[in-house]
């Protein structure tokens, strides 16, 4: 049984009805981690025909996968309490529906550094290197249980794995009576904090010469 419930939040994409992108994005989940339990998080209101054909399509779509169709714009902050109250996992990994994530995450290692309480968030980065415009969020770069890291203040709605209790203490609260973004309602109080408030993390692996961990499929622009 796995630790990790998926949290996938979904959206109306000028793809639809085509699941196309949204099953590259499973895919790529299920075939590292194949007893997830997966939440889908489907953005109201149904706007359009196409939007309404794929969810019809994806209901029962997904090995493991529910999905909780909202009737108003919940955007992810008010689509997050419903989907953790069918969380029974201690960790999620939460991640909008158009980001494909590359093999051999070292998952195992992962969740034994959130429980540890080193980390209550470890972030897959989407590019080679820290960005030079955001290393002043940085906070050092660390080996923890034989993973390297680097530890920053920079909150980013990027794939990530977290503590459930984390997300249900801490980022749920700062989520309740909002319409936005999550990423939107946490940057601003992690950038102004110390690391050890949030204790945030970026996954930085070894096995080879980038820390590259996903590929941005582009839902908002791709056909």
């Amino acid at each position: 049984m796995s630790e990790i419930t998926i949290l996938v939040s979904t959206s109306p994409r000028p793809s639809h009805p085509s699941t196309r992108i949204l099953d590259q994005t499973i895919l790529s989940i299920s075939a590292q981690l194949p007893e997830a339990p997966i939440v889908i998080m489907a953005d109201g209101p149904v706007k359009t025909d196409a939007y309404l054909q794929f969810l019809h399509s994806i209901h029962d779509r997904y090995a493991n996968g529910v999905v909780q169709t909202h009737q108003l714009n919940a955007q992810q902050s008010g689509m997050l309490a419903p989907a953790l109250q069918l969380v029974t996992t201690p960790f999620i990994l939460y991640l909008e529906d158009d980001w494909e994530i590359h093999p051999n995450v070292e998952w195992s290692s992962l969740t034994e550094i959130i429980r540890s309480q080193f980390a209550n968030y470890i972030r897959l980065y989407h590019g080679h290197r820290i960005h030079p415009l955001h290393e002043h969020m940085m906070c050092g770069r660390v080996i923890e249980r034989g993973i390297p890291l680097v530890k920053t203040t920079q909150w980013s709605q990027n794939p990530h794995l977290a503590s459930t209790s984390f997300y249900r203490g801490t980022i749920l609260p700062r989520c309740v009576g909002q319409t936005d973004m999550i990423e939107n309602i946490m940057h601003g109080p992690c950038a102004s904090a110390e690391w050890e408030e949030y204790r945030l993390c970026i996954y930085n692996p070894i096995d080879c010469a980038t820390m590259n961990r996903l590929t941005h499929l582009d839902g908002k622009n791709s056909l």
